[in-house]
């Protein structure tokens, strides 16, 4: 005894691929007649940083260090209460 297989054969996954392809086209085509702008990339910027220069990423990077070492000096009667 032999099922029937669920999965589809190629004839029917080139005809979905067709109709899926055409319903791509009509709703591109249906925007671009309302108005509406296609992103120019559909994938996010392959990148690391997002500072444009790297006196940009200094100036950053000092103001963060900057701020945690006065965050830290503000603190040390505090920490120093937990030790014995």
């Amino acid at each position: 005894m032999k099922k029937n297989s669920h999965r589809p054969n190629r004839e029917q996954i080139k005809t979905k691929r067709e109709a899926d392809k055409q319903a791509q086209r009509k709703l591109r085509q249906d925007g671009q007649d309302k108005g509406l702008k296609e992103p120019s990339h559909a994938t996010i910027s392959n990148r690391k940083c997002e500072y444009k220069s790297v006196e940009q990423e200094r100036c950053a990077r000092n103001e963060a260090v900057a701020e945690k070492i006065r965050i830290f000096r503000a603190k040390p009667p505090v920490l120093l209460k937990g030790c014995p």
